[in-house]
């Protein structure tokens, strides 16, 4: 069922989904928010009143983006080998810099993530990052690899991040807007399957 918040100025639509998990956490999907807890999580509305600083900070990002992402162009061009051949560039570049190792790299269709690092040091990688700038690519892997240093988004990670990366607020800002537009083509494509089959 959907709720609403308000912060600030922002009036906030958002569900709460519960799955079996271990910790609770913020999601945003094209702009939608979704508590994610674990089943016996009692005050999921609690997350909204620690975490809204945050929270009024990534729905101003995804406001603004929602007006700017369809001035981005997607690279159609770059094939799934050139693509893994890209990304293994830039992990040897990140692990070289960073002065760490990764075990291995997958590729997978991922629902809200560009790319993960796990504890075991396995990255696996959006397929559809294909389409992406090949600096946003560079951005996605070398943000991944430094979670091996530092696994939260907190100021130590940005300061490895920022130390190559100091515009790495745009390359988020531009990461969303291409989220938003992959995720458009995505529905358009699906629509476009219906209507040829009359679903």
């Amino acid at each position: 069922m959907e709720k609403i918040a308000r912060i600030k100025d922002l009036i906030i639509r958002y569900r709460v989904v519960y799955r079996p998990i271990k910790n609770p956490r913020i999601e945003f999907k094209t702009g939608e928010m979704l508590l994610i807890v674990p089943p016996e999580y009692k005050d999921p509305e609690a997350l909204i009143v620690k975490h809204s600083k945050w929270i009024y900070q990534n729905i101003k990002q995804i406001r603004i983006a929602l007006h700017t992402y369809r001035e981005r162009q997607l690279n159609y061009h770059r094939t799934d080998e050139e693509f893994k051949r890209l990304v293994r560039s830039y992990v040897r570049y990140a692990t070289k810099k960073l002065d760490v190792k990764i075990n291995r790299i997958f590729f997978r269709t991922m629902v809200s993530k560009w790319a993960s690092c796990s504890i075991n040091k396995n990255l696996k990688v959006n397929n559809i990052g294909k389409y992406l700038p090949k600096e946003l690519i560079r951005y996605i892997i070398y943000h991944e690899v430094a979670h091996i240093l530092e696994k939260k988004h907190n100021e130590r990670f940005w300061d490895i991040i920022a130390s190559i990366f100091p515009d790495y607020q745009q390359k988020e800002a531009e990461l969303l807007d291409y989220w938003l537009l992959l995720n458009e083509e995505k529905k358009n494509r699906l629509e476009r399957i219906s209507l040829e089959h009359g679903l």
